[in-house]
C-alpha cells in the first residue's frame, strides 16, 4: 500500500507486476485495487520477462478483449525497445 501511495503522488499512470495480483492473496478488501484504480490508474498483472525491457525508454502496448460488465479482462502487452 505504501508503494502504490508513493507511486501516483509521483503521477505514474498505471501499475505493473509479475504476480497474480497487485494485493496480497490473501486479500478480502483489495486495497491497492482501490486505491490505484480510485485515482484513475490502469493496473497490469501476470507481466512476464520484465527484466528484458530496460528501467526507462521502452513504450508498452495492450490490447484488452472487449468485455461488457466485468470489473477486469485479459489483454496482450507488448513492449517496444528502441534499436541502440
Amino acid at each position: 500500500m505504501d508503494a502504490a501511495k508513493l507511486l501516483l503522488e509521483r503521477k505514474i499512470s498505471g501499475l505493473g507486476c509479475d504476480t497474480l495480483s497487485i494485493d496480497p492473496g490473501n486479500s478480502k478488501d483489495f486495497p491497492v485495487h482501490h486505491l490505484v484504480l480510485g485515482a484513475d490508474a490502469f493496473q497490469l498483472e501476470n507481466l512476464a520477462d520484465l527484466q528484458d525491457l530496460p528501467e526507462a525508454g521502452a513504450f508498452l502496448i495492450t490490447a484488452p478483449i472487449k468485455l461488457e460488465g466485468g470489473s477486469g479482462g485479459p489483454v496482450r502487452v507488448f513492449g517496444l525497445v528502441a534499436e541502440k
